[in-house]
C-alpha cells in the first residue's frame, strides 16, 4: 500500500519547500509530490475558462481547504495516485478547516489509506519573518488566521505528528521527516 506523507500546518510555515526538499533527498525512492497549491491553480483556471458575459460558474467556496468541488478532485487525484502501492506520495496542503478535515484526511484514512500526517508548527514571528518575502497575495490573511488555525490544529488532529521548525532549515527538517517516513 502506497503511504502518503500530509505535510500540514499554516500559511508560510514551509510545507511546500520543506515537501520538495524530501523528494529531492528520496531521489531514489518512487515519490510523487502533490502540492495542493499548483492543483487548485489549475481548478481555478479551469473553471473560469468557462466564464462568459452570460455564465458564471458556481464556486463553493473560496479556498483549497472549503471548496467541496475541489476537496472532491484532489482526493480522487489523491486515490489515484496511491493505486501504486510502491509510491511514496508527499502531500502539502494546510487542513485548517472541516471541509478539508473531513472531505480528505477523515475520508483517506476511513478507506483505509495509510497517511503519516505531520503538522509542522512556528511561533507567529517565524510565520511573519516567512510571509514577508513571500510574493502570495495571501500573507496578510495568513497571519490573520494564525491564532484559529493553531487552535484547528490542536482541536482537531490529535494524532497527528507535530514538527517545531523554528531556527530550523528546510533541509534539517526534511530530514527529520525522512526519519519519520523510514520508520514506518
Amino acid at each position: 500500500m502506497s503511504m502518503i506523507v500530509w505535510l500540514d500546518g499554516t500559511f508560510g510555515v514551509g510545507k511546500s519547500t520543506v515537501a520538495s526538499k524530501i523528494v529531492e533527498k528520496l531521489s531514489d525512492r518512487q515519490v510523487k509530490y502533490l502540492d495542493s497549491d499548483f492543483y487548485w491553480s489549475e481548478f481555478l483556471k479551469k473553471l473560469f475558462a468557462k466564464t462568459t458575459k452570460f455564465y458564471f460558474p458556481k464556486i463553493e467556496g473560496l479556498d483549497p481547504q472549503n471548496n467541496k468541488q475541489f476537496i472532491n478532485r484532489f482526493r480522487y487525484l489523491i486515490k489515484e495516485e496511491a493505486k501504486d502501492t510502491d509510491k511514496l506520495i508527499i502531500i502539502a496542503m494546510a487542513l485548517t478547516q472541516k471541509e478539508c478535515k473531513e472531505g480528505l484526511l477523515d475520508c483517506l484514512t476511513q478507506q483505509g489509506m495509510h497517511v503519516l500526517h505531520i503538522i509542522l508548527l512556528a511561533d507567529i514571528k517565524t510565520i511573519q519573518l516567512h510571509v514577508a518575502h513571500d510574493s502570495d497575495a495571501r500573507k496578510r490573511k495568513a497571519l490573520e488566521d494564525f491564532a484559529s488555525n493553531i487552535s484547528f490544529f490542536q482541536n482537531n488532529f490529535e494524532k497527528a505528528l507535530r514538527f517545531q521548525v523554528d531556527n530550523k532549515t528546510a533541509d534539517e527538517i526534511a530530514d527529520n521527516i525522512i526519519e519519520m517516513i523510514n520508520t514506518r
